[in-house]
């Protein structure tokens, strides 16, 4: 007599693909191209074989189809008949080192590739990233995904109570329902054959090996969930289709087993766990714990240049060109043309796979990315000086020249991405082309004086001029004098001022220049540097054994005006001495606090650098800037082999290490003074240390330098992460910059978030192109506010236009526990509005009247909530 099949195992035939890792893209390619071949000839060919995912992204079909291009039918066929699954995500991406607005930008790609392609996974499907912020499933349930299904980040302390199957809550009370993948998504990869990884060219599969892997995969699960179904992943990182699945599943059905074995797809799942009547245990926080496999979170300071760029291009992106094409539409100057920032956001989306903005790949992977990045750049820039071209040609009060500027005027365009004023100093230049072209002289060096927009005088100071220079733009040449300047600025929320620099008889006064560096004063004089050996691998910092440090306070060079910092430490692991020679240069911040850019050369091989700033008190709790949210963190003592003995002999994964991440910024509550925050410009690893002479203090990474893609025996991972390949590259012997700033809040943690965005995300200046026969008939305003917002508690997240409909996208979110009231100030010509969700479909059942410019909003507690304005 048969056993009873009371539970039913799902196989899941995928791959997953990481598009580039320790194989660079083209390399991985040519391997992704080769398999679809043969997955779409079995597709077509063998109804047994129900269905293929494609890892819960839609960039490979992009991929395969730059070298099969006439496949696209034959793909949107078997898409759409759900037998090849696609999405729901563009890529899978780190979910800690790229924004919130990128998660979002690419669910939406995913989304509008599903819709183009005829089917999308229903599953919120993460299988690798390394770790999952809070807010997570709010976005998720926003696109209708009302399942999760994860990896890493199940913390150690509550796994007993979660389970495999539990509900995860945001902050703002939205649920899905959480799958914990224990065993991975390779728990039954390869079935029949001795591993779940590898080559197996020549062997056969094994029934009895099959069903070993399977009923001890089903064993652990039933362990762990009263819900009878159990996903069987039948795949790994670019393994292979399984052509033979079918025969295994039918004969090991055909055997007395306590389950019932189908090929079949996530959607099944998802549908069947939510059916199913139980009230689940429930987890609300980031997951990001350690419990069954490494979370790994030394990659948020390993190759540090790649994270500070990608933050540079998505502050860049959404909270400058969007806004600016927005107000240039709304002004009638250009047409909102969607398909150009599309194509920036995707092409930026591609550097954001884990393991690529992670910085764990091989080198030619993050040589890629860095051209990438330029290409963003490129892409971005072209976009805002057409932009600025158009505001020239209708806009600004300029007369016609033909061809012979009006001598010593120009213009330069100043965007503020906050939904507030923002008064700052800025840094720019102006062009004063020469009255007589390429032959003629160029304009005298003269003294110049700025206006905003308002016509208002504003502080400015040259820092260097030079002629005769060229300008090459676009069909064009000219020559004259250039000036680099500083000036103070104030601009409206959300909004531009366009400044008007003109030159007076007057001799050029450059002394600014040599006195602008600030030593005396500031907190940045009591930071120190703190040098370590790091014996780890772009995966994971590995502590000294012996614990060595080397650490030096701050100098004040008088002569330079800035604060200088010398470390003599170890070359390399091998011998050798060098020398890390770091420069401060300080400037006070108009509204409160002090920035600090550090410019160095990295002579040191494997050394985690960091500055150490000493906070007066005993502490240990901190609030890091967070997606969508403030973080609140508990700093616990560091486990060792030695402190935890038997989580180190038991787990191979990684112990527990203080490092925490900050998306902007952080905020330290002292008890005997006001808070500290600190901001920086993609710096993201941070830690409260206990120093033996300063007491607490901020320990914030500058970088860390590593030659290995991963290794094992490290005293925090005793396992490899990936393969021992040499990075050179990732001991970042270059030049590095850091930009970070600091201040107290006496008004408060709101206060102190405003304060640190504001540095983070700083104003943007751009010189406007001269265009030698257009006059401006100042049909626009010289300074103009799209949006302000009268309550800091609550954050513009995006302001963009529509993609399709000729109506405004507004994104907001709350960092508050409690329902937050806020007024929008829009122009008056916005009359209707309504709330919709981040797919952003226009929602007649949330509609609403706009009177007089003022819409009023009630945030429920750490709501993410988008607008669409007419």
């Amino acid at each position: 007599m048969q056993q009873e099949k009371n539970i039913k195992g799902l196989v899941i035939s995928h791959s997953h693909w990481d598009r580039a890792w320790y194989l660079p893209f083209e390399s991985y390619r040519h391997r992704l191209v080769r398999m679809t071949d043969r997955i779409l000839n079995l597709l077509e060919n063998d109804l047994e074989y129900k269905s293929f995912m494609f890892d819960g992204q839609t960039i490979l079909l992009e991929d395969y189809l730059g070298v099969r291009p006439d496949a696209a039918n034959r793909l949107r066929k078997l898409i759409s008949e759900r037998r090849l699954i696609i999405g729901p995500w563009y890529v899978l991406p780190d979910l800690y080192l790229v924004s919130g607005e990128s998660v979002i930008r690419n669910l939406q790609a995913g989304a509008a590739d599903g819709l183009k392609w005829g089917s999308l996974l229903n599953v919120g499907y993460v299988p690798d990233p390394f770790g999952h912020f809070a807010q997570l499933p709010q976005l998720l349930r926003q696109f209708d995904l009302h399942t999760f299904m994860f990896m890493r980040g199940m913390p150690e302390k509550d796994f007993e109570t979660l389970g495999s199957i539990f509900d995860w809550i945001a902050p703002d009370g939205s649920k899905v329902v959480a799958t914990y993948m224990i065993d991975g998504y390779f728990n039954a990869s390869a079935l029949g054959y001795p591993s779940v990884y590898g080559r197996f060219e020549g062997l056969s599969p094994n029934m009895d090996t099959a069903e070993d892997r399977v009923s001890q995969t089903i064993l652990n699960y039933s362990k762990l969930q009263p819900e009878p179904w159990v996903v069987l992943f039948n795949g790994m990182d670019h393994m292979p289709e399984q052509t033979e699945l079918p025969q295994i599943l039918n004969h090991l059905n055909a055997r007395d087993l306590p389950f019932e074995l189908t090929h079949s797809d996530l959607d099944v799942y998802s549908r069947e766990i939510l059916a199913y009547d139980r009230i689940r245990p429930q987890f609300t926080g980031d997951l990001d714990g350690n419990a069954h496999h490494p979370i790994l979170k030394g990659v948020w300071s390993t190759r540090v240049y790649i994270k500070q760029e990608n933050h540079r291009l998505e502050s860049l992106i959404a909270g400058f060109l969007e806004p600016t094409l927005l107000s240039a539409s709304e002004l009638g100057l250009l047409h909102y043309d969607a398909s150009f920032v599309h194509r920036v956001w995707r092409k930026l989306m591609k550097n954001h796979p884990h393991d690529d903005i992670c910085g764990c790949s091989v080198d030619d992977v993050h040589f890629d990315n860095e051209v990438r990045f330029q290409q963003v750049d490129h892409m971005v820039e072209v976009l805002i000086t057409e932009t600025l071209e158009q505001a020239l040609i209708k806009g600004i009060d300029h007369p016609a020249s033909s061809g012979k500027p009006t001598v010593g005027i120009g213009y330069i365009y100043v965007h503020n991405p906050h939904p507030h004023p923002v008064t700052s100093w800025i840094d720019s230049e102006v062009f004063f082309p020469n009255p007589d072209g390429e032959d003629g002289l160029p304009p005298a060096e003269l003294e110049l004086k700025a206006h905003d927009g308002e016509g208002t005088p504003i502080q400015l100071h040259i820092l260097s001029t030079q002629a005769p220079v060229v300008r090459n733009q676009f069909l064009g040449a000219t020559w004259g004098r250039s000036y680099k300047l500083r000036l103070m600025v104030t601009v409206p929320a959300t909004g531009y001022t366009i400044v008007r620099v003109h030159q007076v008889d007057q001799a050029c006064d450059k002394s600014f220049a040599s006195s602008i560096g600030l030593t005396h004063g500031t907190p940045w004089e009591q930071a120190l540097l703190e040098w370590r050996p790091d014996f780890g691998d772009t995966y994971s910092y590995g502590p000294d054994p012996e614990n060595r440090v080397w650490e030096t306070p701050a100098v004040c060079d008088h002569s330079s005006g800035h604060l200088k910092w010398s470390l003599h430490v170890p070359k390399s692991p091998t011998g050798g001495a060098a020398s890390i020679d770091v420069k401060g240069y300080v400037q006070k911040l108009v509204e409160g606090g002090y920035s600090i850019q550090l410019d160095y050369l990295n002579t040191a091989s494997d050394g985690r650098l960091r500055m150490l700033i000493p906070l007066g008190e005993h502490l240990d709790r901190s609030i890091a800037d967070g997606h969508f949210r403030l973080a609140n963190h508990l700093f616990e003592p560091v486990k060792t082999p030695e402190s935890a003995p038997e989580r180190w002999n038991s787990y191979p994964g990684e112990l527990d290490y203080g490092t925490e991440f900050m998306r902007d910024g952080v905020i330290v509550s002292r008890n005997l003074a006001p808070d500290v925050w600190l901001a920086s410009r993609g710096s993201h690893e941070y830690e409260i240390v206990q120093h033996t002479v300063h007491g607490s203090c901020l320990a914030v990474t500058l970088h860390r330098s590593v030659g290995m893609l991963s290794v094992g025996g490290g005293r925090i991972r005793r396992v490899q992460a990936g393969p021992s390949v040499p990075v050179p590259g990732a001991q970042c012997l270059r030049q590095i910059n850091i930009d970070l700033a600091m201040g107290t809040a006496n008004a408060g943690i709101v206060a102190a978030h405003r304060s640190l965005r504001e540095f983070s995300h700083p104003l943007q200046a751009r010189p406007m192109p001269w265009l030698p026969f257009v006059s401006g008939k100042g049909e626009i305003p010289a300074t103009g506010s799209l949006l302000s917002i009268n309550n800091p508690a609550v954050v513009l997240s995006a302001l963009k236009h529509h993609d399709t409909d000729n109506c405004w996208v507004v994104r907001v979110y709350s960092t508050s526990a409690k329902p937050e009231q806020c007024l929008l100030k829009v122009p008056e010509s916005k009359t209707l509005a309504c709330i919709t969700d981040l797919r952003e479909c226009w929602n007649d059942s949330e509609s609403f009247t706009v009177n007089g410019g003022s819409i009023s909003l009630e945030i429920p507690p750490h709501r993410i909530m988008t607008l669409l304005i007419r």
